[in-house]
């Protein structure tokens, strides 16, 4: 369902928000904090973070080899939306061929400084398990050339990337130049950016919680830091 919030996202950058691709809400992930009136909602994520902790705590062999098999899955069934709706779009037209499993670049700016970068190599290594390219990268290396979104590293083999899982934030929108080559790519529609901004925009933007302000007992009383004075915020804090 369209809200408002989207509506006024999809002004602020048309070019990428106003669509609203079927896939791109890939790792969402629902935030709840335990209160004494029960739990209540304080985040919507599009690329949620920790997921390989709960690999690692994984109890037994079984149970880490069904959590693997269902993310690699979930890669494959972003990459299936977005090839059907690639075909959609091309209506027929011939020439044009997509790889059944897609090479995949995990990206997040200054990537190996990230607090979870050992998550993003293990999902790699998980990837790779099922026959898939996988790399993970800053997006300063990668490249926008002839249509194509390339992997550039030195003593690396350059590779073209078919689906980038999108770790980064919070420039959600790609807008700022160290990102352009994967804007670019976004706007050429030839590429899988997953999360995507404009699913961002429909589910995770942080004004959708004033949104549901009153529409639901998971969601608490939202406030903008102008509604109230900065002693009010600090006596609730204490």
């Amino acid at each position: 369902q369209d809200s408002p919030v989207a509506e006024v996202a999809a002004e602020e950058d048309p070019a990428i928000l106003a669509s609203k691709p079927p896939y791109g809400a890939f790792m969402l992930g629902f935030d709840f904090h335990l209160t004494a009136a029960g739990p209540k909602l304080i985040e919507i994520n599009t690329n949620a973070g920790g997921l390989a902790t709960v690999f690692h705590l994984s109890g037994c062999p079984e149970e880490k080899a069904m959590m693997t098999a269902q993310f690699q899955q979930a890669i494959l069934e972003e990459w299936a939306l977005f090839t059907n709706a690639q075909t959609k779009q091309r209506e027929g037209r011939s020439g044009i061929e997509t790889p059944a499993v897609p090479s995949v670049a995990i990206v997040d700016d200054n990537a190996e400084e990230q607090g979870l970068y050992l998550e993003m190599l293990l999902f790699a290594d998980v990837l790779r398990m099922r026959g898939m390219f996988a790399v993970v990268c800053s997006p300063q290396e990668l490249q926008w050339r002839d249509d194509c979104l390339v992997f550039v590293r030195k003593h690396c083999a350059e590779h073209k990337i078919d689906l980038v899982y999108n770790r980064i934030a919070p420039d959600f929108r790609l807008q700022d130049d160290g990102h352009k080559a994967l804007r670019q790519a976004l706007l050429h529609g030839s590429v899988c950016v997953t999360p995507h901004p404009a699913a961002y925009s429909h589910i995770a933007d942080k004004r959708l919680l004033q949104a549901l302000n009153g529409k639901s007992p998971l969601v608490p009383l939202t406030c903008t830091l102008a509604d109230r004075t900065v002693e009010e915020w600090a006596a609730d804090k204490k």
